[in-house]
Parts: C-alpha cells; structure tokens; sequence
C-alpha cells in the first residue's frame, strides 16, 4: 500500500481555555532563507503597515518612513497628507502595480497623466497614493517623492506583498482602476465617470504576473516575493449583498490568486496571515470593530513569521 502524507484537522484555538493558547499557529514544511543585511520592500493594504513597523527592528525596510524621516520640503507642501499612512496604503492588485511600474519604468506613464483635476488648479493622484487635494506643482512634488521610495524596491531582495480587497473602482475615462473609492470632488467634476465592480480571478491573477515580470526586470536576480492576504475585511460594500458575503467573495479571489501565483514560481511565497488571524480565538483576535486586530494578534502573527516561517541567516 501507498504510504500519503497528509495532515488532519486540528481544533482551533479557544479563548476560554486555560491550557491552549488563544492564537493559531500553522504548520510549515520549509522556510524562506532571509540574510540580515537584506533589505526588505512592503506594499499593500494597510495591514502592510502593521507588518513593516515589526520588520524594522531587524531589517532594512525602505518602505517604512517615519514622521522623522520625511524631507523637509515635503512637510512644506502637505504635513497632514505625509504623517497619514494612508498615503502609502495599495489596497488592490492594480494600485500595486501602478506605484511599481510607475517608480521603475516612469515612461509608461508620466506624473502629468497620474494626476486628476478636480478645478481651480486643485489636483489629487487617484490611482496610487496621496488622495489630499492640492494644487498642481505640491501634487507633482509628492507624487515625485512617493515615486523615490518606490524606488528604493530595486535594491530589496525580499518583496512583501499584501493584498487587500478586490472589489474596485475604474476610471472609464482612462481604464484605469483607482486606489480607493472616489471623492466627492471626483463624483463632482466627472459625474457617471467612475464604476465599481468586482475585480475577477484572471484579472487579478494577471496583474500579480504582470508585477512579477517588472520585479523580474528591476529587483536583484534572486529576489524572493512574499504574498499574503490581509485579514481586515471590508468596511463598506457597493454591491447588492449584504457585506460579508461581499467580503467573503473578495478575500476569495485573492486568496485563490496567491495561492496560484505562489504555484507558477519558485520564488513566490504565501505567508498565511489571513489563516492565522481567522484562526485564532475571535476574542482575543478582534477589537470591538471586530475589523481590525488587536495589537496581541499582531504581534502573534510576527512571531510566526520571524520565528516559524523564515530562517534568518547572518550576512
């Protein structure tokens, strides 16, 4: 008979209990080799945020600015705009690749078609990052800026990659797919220009081939790509369900992605954040949002990650 490998379910961690703990820690058959002289790029939704804050202390992560660490002539133009992490927040696969593509490869798309008028010498950069109106040579000047650290990706080894949602917004004018939901400034100046809809598994999957092949022509030749799914579910749906159904289906269809992407290379990688946070005891979990996770869980999911699912090794 044929010996198979296999694993059995095994019961989920339970907050009322007083002998198992209250997180979920998954099995891992192999881990990713990481020096600590890498340095360390992460974009995506803003659970990305919670992961490069942790990475800090043991790596070089240029994605991660600090308040300090923002130029002087930057704070001039926008100080609110560049203390909010939402400036650096990727909540889908195509504002991913656009802040890539556009920091690496500039010609494909000039600052000048990025930016979207809104009157009065008011402008914004829907499709990315900062989404504060201002006027045109402040909005040139931070999406220059944005494009920088953008750029520092060429000199990271490992890329962390984490995906939001997929439910999304498009430009019909352009074709091009926003970052986040439309201002009413937007919806004021282009009435009936802007669509939501569900971004589908082959468009997705499409976009994640299309980052790979820009990493591939950019990153140092044995960059490492580590995705993962955030577990923030959505706040607010547009579609003719009730939310956690929409939810349900967005998280789906990335998770479905990463685990094809993972599968068409080898240097692709799935972390299970999404499994771990679902995983573990919802009470210990969840803040009373019951949207985002308590700083013990993340601080659970980091400790897995840096101690189950990489192998640190010395420079």
């Amino acid at each position: 008979m044929q010996n198979l490998n296999y694993k059995r379910w095994r019961p989920l961690p339970n907050v009322a209990s007083q002998t198992d703990p209250a997180f979920f820690t998954p099995d891992f058959e192999h881990r990713i080799p990481i020096r600590t002289n890498d340095r360390i790029f992460t974009i995506g939704s803003c659970f990305a945020r919670n992961i490069e804050a942790f990475l800090r202390v043991h790596y070089k992560v240029p994605s991660h600015i600090r308040p300090g660490e923002v130029p002087e002539n930057i704070l001039a133009v926008n100080r609110n705009a560049t203390e909010n992490m939402v400036l650096w927040h990727r909540y889908n696969v195509f504002s991913i690749l656009h802040s890539i593509e556009w920091s690496l490869e500039p010609e494909k798309y000039p600052t000048s078609l990025r930016l979207m008028s809104v009157g009065d010498n008011n402008y914004l950069d829907p499709y990315a990052g900062c989404r504060d109106i201002l006027p045109r040579s402040n909005a040139e000047q931070i999406v220059r800026w944005i494009d920088g650290v953008f750029k520092s990706i060429r000199q990271c080894r490992i890329i962390i990659i984490t995906l939001g949602l997929s439910e999304v917004w498009e430009d019909l004018e352009t074709g091009l797919v926003l970052n986040c939901s439309p201002l009413s400034e937007m919806w004021k100046a282009y009435p009936g220009r802007f669509k939501n809809r569900l971004a589908s598994f082959s468009e997705t999957i499409g976009q994640l081939e299309q980052i790979h092949d820009i990493l591939e022509r950019n990153c140092p030749r044995d960059f490492d790509i580590i995705s993962t799914v955030s577990p923030i579910p959505l706040s607010s749906t547009f579609r003719d369900v009730d939310i956690v159904v929409a939810n349900t289906a967005s998280k789906s269809i990335l998770r479905a992605a990463a685990e094809e992407w993972a599968n068409r290379y080898e240097n692709v990688h799935y972390f299970p954040s999404y499994e771990i946070v679902l995983g573990s005891a919802p009470d210990a979990t969840w803040t009373c949002d019951f949207r985002h996770p308590t700083v013990n869980a993340i601080q659970h999911v980091m400790s897995v990650f840096l101690n189950n699912f990489i192998d640190r090794i010395p420079s």
